[in-house]
């Protein structure tokens, strides 16, 4: 498992675009096996490296493949709406917070 100074380092290879295309692939890579950042963050970073006209073929394959291999697996994210947030906060306290019922004291 990597550290997080590891993980830090590994995040701004993938975004940075002047990195060698071959490592900001690897990059990508691992940081999308330990869930480092998101999958579309990935996969814009990969296409991104697809489009340069530096990227050799070769490159641009296993990039390819790992955009592939992300959109079959886990597929992209949905995108939460503030409101979706909240509802998702109120659900997960709900289930797993035990609060006492005030009411039934009273009674």
């Amino acid at each position: 498992m990597l550290d997080s100074k590891n993980t830090a380092t590994l995040i701004d290879i993938a975004r940075n675009s002047d990195s060698p295309p071959a490592t900001r692939v690897e990059a990508c890579k691992l940081l999308y096996e330990i869930s480092a950042i998101p999958a579309k963050e990935v996969i814009d970073i990969l296409q991104e490296t697809i489009d340069d006209f530096h990227t050799k073929s070769g490159v641009q394959v296993k990039a390819m493949a790992l955009i592939n291999k992300i959109n079959n697996t886990s597929g992209t994210e949905p995108e939460l709406r503030s409101e979706d947030i909240e509802d998702v906060k109120t659900s997960l306290m709900e289930k797993f917070v035990v609060c006492p019922n005030t009411t039934s004291e009273k009674s």
